[in-house]
């Protein structure tokens, strides 16, 4: 990682949730919250943790960008961007997809590069996966996607407590939503421990076996 990809997870992961309101992005559209209607409905408490997290930059405390060039700042808000953007659980199954077809594009450059290493018209055997920025960039959010989720993969006495959080919230936005007699928000069911297994099977762990297999 370069330095500027360093200090964007650091701050990034500082700042991925800030000024959470303990509400889904699905509950801030059906109320058409300001947040909402600020981003078009389009990963609004995501892009609003990003905006919040630029201003606190601003705060001369917290001013890094001042230690940085032009170039830099850009680089960094650029991949605080997809760092942050990453969380969006409704982008879940489209980043492992995406990154699982990375992997087996380079898998398969590495192959011709293999095969046609005895002539002398042969490419360059490719670098690492992770030399190219994109690759990288991809790989890093999937990452924060995964730590953002690993509640259930905590010890349980720490897992209890996360889950403990999470279904008071989720408890919270159903009654809420009920009240209002919103539509597109998905209401919290009955059978809590089939809830958390379905997260867990449906989410967690395809997660994480692609990040075992293809990062670690």
């Amino acid at each position: 990682m370069t330095p500027i990809e360093k200090l964007g997870l650091l701050i990034g992961a500082a700042c991925h949730d800030v000024q959470h309101p303990g509400r889904s992005n699905n509950y801030m559209i059906a109320i058409n919250d300001p947040i909402a209607v600020r981003y078009g409905n389009r990963s609004v408490l995501e892009h609003h943790h990003l905006a919040v997290a630029f201003d606190i930059m601003r705060n001369p405390a917290c001013d890094v960008a001042s230690l940085l060039s032009y170039e830099s700042v850009l680089d960094l808000r650029e991949f605080m961007s997809v760092l942050i953007l990453a969380t969006d659980m409704s982008k879940h199954m489209g980043e492992v997809e995406d990154f699982e077809v990375r992997k087996q594009k380079y898998k398969a450059a590495q192959r011709a590069a293999a095969a046609a290493s005895a002539s002398d018209s042969s490419p360059a055997p490719p670098t690492s996966f992770y030399a190219d920025k994109s690759n990288r960039h991809a790989t890093l959010a999937l990452l924060m996607h995964a730590a953002d989720i690993s509640g259930s993969t905590k010890p349980l006495r720490i897992a209890k407590k996360w889950t403990a959080g999470i279904l008071k919230e989720m408890s919270l936005e159903t009654s809420e939503a009920k009240a209002k007699n919103l539509k597109g928000v998905m209401l919290m069911g009955p059978d809590i421990p089939k809830g958390q297994l379905f997260f867990i099977d449906t989410f967690v762990l395809p997660l994480y076996y692609v990040v075992i297999e293809d990062v670690i």
